[in-house]
């Protein structure tokens, strides 16, 4: 505009204003993204925080900063009054690079896993995660069957689930295994996982 030096004195400052808004916004987004994705999973399973127990920890930390962060906000909304917030910035930078270590951390965890054992790469991310959650409880563990087999919604037991004896389909067919498979055997769910994938084969061509 021609005109702008007549009220340059006044733009400049909401230029700037504006621009320091719109770059914490877009850092404040993705926190917020990366948080409620990762409180679901630290907070949602306890069996989480022992087997990523540093990661656990750190979220933990950011999640006590980010909360009391969110009190400041709600007290006063307003964006002037939001961005007036001591260290804003620099803090939401702050939780962005750590949140996505973690991130990083547990995928990289969960990758592990799924090379172990290639039918965990039919279930997503919270399910995988749930299934090593409840690696001894084979009646949580066979909600996620059909993901993984296409022949199999739910096994037979014995020993209150610890002895896996056969297999259901979805049409109520059972196949018996030629030999039972013991859960506490193994350390690991990919383990007695495996057996199952074997004990499948087996079994059918047995019969």
């Amino acid at each position: 505009s021609p005109y702008y030096k007549v009220f340059e004195e006044e733009i400049v400052p909401w230029d700037e204003k504006l621009q320091k808004i719109r770059i914490v916004f877009d850092t404040w987004i993705d926190v917020q993204r990366r948080y409620v994705y990762l409180e679901g999973i630290f907070f949602g399973s306890a069996d989480i925080k022992s087997m990523l127990a540093t990661e656990f920890n750190k979220f933990r930390g950011i999640d006590n900063e980010f909360t009391a962060l969110m009190k400041k906000v709600a007290q006063k909304p307003t964006v002037l009054d939001v961005m007036a917030i001591q260290s804003l910035q620099q803090n939401l930078e702050r939780f962005a690079d750590m949140l996505s270590k973690i991130q990083k951390a547990l995928g990289d965890y969960l990758e592990k896993q799924r090379q172990s054992f290639a039918r965990f790469y039919f279930v997503g991310d919270e399910d995988l995660l749930e299934l090593i959650g409840n690696s001894k409880e084979i009646r949580m563990v066979q909600r996620h069957f059909p993901k993984m087999f296409a022949g199999i919604t739910s096994m037979s037991f014995e020993k209150e689930g610890d002895q896996l004896t056969g297999m259901y389909s979805r049409e109520g067919e059972h196949v018996k295994f030629s030999s039972h498979i013991l859960i506490s055997e193994d350390p690991t769910i990919y383990v007695w996982l495996a057996k199952i994938e074997s004990a499948m084969q087996m079994s059918l061509a047995h019969q």
